[in-house]
């Protein structure tokens, strides 16, 4: 198996890795990630050339089926109380909505989660 790139008018195809299983494959950046379905590994190499690949993650007890990149730099911050003393909650402060910025309080009993009184 191998991973490839194509120009989106059909040319100027190239292999970028030759690799055993490639699957679950998202890109960030300057790099593609995929895992190894047979392997059970995470990899890591520059998305044009396959350079520099690395093994991130080795011999996964459990075969996702997909992964995802969440960086700071794609998401979107807002003001909430939740930010400030943890909104005076004892437990977990939770943002009603980031429009009229309502807060409600909640502790975990468990594996419930239940609105607390504070």
């Amino acid at each position: 198996d191998r991973i490839e790139h194509v120009s989106l008018d059909s040319t100027n195809r190239e292999i970028i890795s030759t690799v055993v299983h490639p699957f679950a494959m998202t890109v960030h950046r300057h790099y593609i990630y995929w895992m190894d379905w047979t392997l059970c590994d995470i990899y890591r190499a520059k998305k044009y050339s396959g350079a520099n690949m690395i093994e991130m993650q080795n011999d996964l007890s459990y075969r996702p089926i997909n992964i995802h990149i969440v960086s700071d730099q794609c998401q979107k911050s807002f003001y909430s109380l939740c930010n400030i003393s943890d909104g005076d909650c004892s437990h977990i402060c939770i943002c009603k909505t980031s429009v009229d910025n309502q807060v409600e309080c909640a502790y975990s009993s468990g594996q419930q989660l239940k609105l607390a009184n504070d």
